[in-house]
C-alpha cells in the first residue's frame, strides 16, 4: 500500500511539474539550380496557437538566416524565406512547434512557385 501511494505521488509530481520537450524538425537539403528562394513553411493543424517558433535556414556554407519568436494561429501557417544562389543547397530546422504542426521545405522561383518540396521530420 505504501509503495502504491509513493508511486502515485511521484507520478503526480511529474505530471504537474514536467513539461513536454520542445519539438524540433529537420529538413533535408534541397539543391538550388538557379538563384531561388528557400522557403521553410510551418502549418499548425492543432486547436491551440504555436508560440515561440524559430525557423532557421541553412545554405551549403552554414546558417543563412532565421525567423524567431513566430506565432502560428490554430489552422494557420507561416514561413521564413531566403534567396540562395545557384550551386548551393538549402535546408531548415524548426524548433518550438506543437505535435500537430507540419513543416515543409521548398525551392521557389521569384513568382513563389515551388519547383521542389519535401516534408520535414
Amino acid at each position: 500500500m505504501r509503495r502504491a501511494v509513493l508511486l502515485l505521488s511521484v507520478v503526480g509530481i511529474m505530471v504537474l511539474f514536467c513539461q513536454p520537450a520542445q519539438a524540433t524538425k529537420h529538413c533535408a537539403p534541397l539543391p538550388i539550380t538557379s538563384t531561388s528562394g528557400c522557403r521553410c513553411a510551418v502549418q499548425n493543424y492543432g486547436i491551440a496557437k504555436d508560440t515561440g517558433l524559430k525557423i532557421e535556414i541553412f545554405s551549403t556554407a552554414g546558417s543563412f538566416g532565421a525567423c524567431s519568436n513566430l506565432t502560428v494561429p490554430p489552422k494557420g501557417s507561416t514561413y521564413c524565406q531566403g534567396n540562395i544562389t545557384e550551386g548551393n543547397t538549402c535546408g531548415c530546422v524548426v524548433t518550438g512547434e506543437g505535435a500537430l504542426t507540419l513543416v515543409s521545405l521548398s525551392v521557389v522561383d521569384s513568382s513563389g512557385v515551388a519547383h521542389a518540396s519535401i516534408e520535414c521530420n
